[in-house]
């Protein structure tokens, strides 16, 4: 399968527990060369291993399918609302300073990215291009699963994925 021209993609926590969640953790390393995680992302993923994905996350990191990278936040160089964790950040700065797609979902952190510039894509997303890559066969029940561990998507964003999916009648 070839992969898209966006080789790198930097990642938050939200995005790879829901993937891990689901059993659908190979879809980003279908479409991605390189997956990569500031340790402090690594550390809200991995921190409790009784915590849905966790030990997921925490085998692709063991076999290198997900490049954690040391990296110390510098709230001199970025004014990022203060709003945002320390793994959205982290993977904020990283992904800047890679020049690389930054995988995030949350609203402020997207903002942020996008503010610096910065290429985003979040679950959803990452649905469609796998569709669109032939990785996964059908959007809908995929993220019905995710609705189903909690992942918030509003019914307008929905049917807005589910039509470009070509899966609304």
């Amino acid at each position: 399968m070839e992969k898209l021209s966006s080789k790198v993609v930097v990642a938050d926590s939200s995005p790879m527990i829901l993937f891990a969640r689901i059993d659908h953790f190979f879809v980003l390393n279908s479409i991605f060369e390189q997956v990569i995680i500031p340790i402090q992302v690594a550390e809200e993923c991995t921190f409790d291993y009784s915590r849905p994905g966790a030990k997921i996350i925490r085998n692709a990191i063991e076999k290198g399918t997900i490049s954690v990278y040391e990296y110390d936040i510098n709230d001199a160089l970025f004014n990022l609302p203060k709003v945002l964790g320390k793994g959205e950040v982290a993977a904020i700065q990283l992904a800047y300073q890679l020049k690389s797609t930054l995988l995030i979902d949350d609203a402020w952190g997207r903002k942020a990215a996008e503010n610096l510039k910065i290429p985003i894509i979040g679950t959803a997303g990452i649905l469609l291009v796998a569709k669109n890559h032939g990785i996964i066969s059908k959007v809908n029940p995929i993220i019905y699963r995710l609705k189903e561990v909690g992942f918030h998507l509003s019914t307008e964003i929905t049917t807005k994925i589910l039509l470009l999916a070509n899966e609304l009648n």
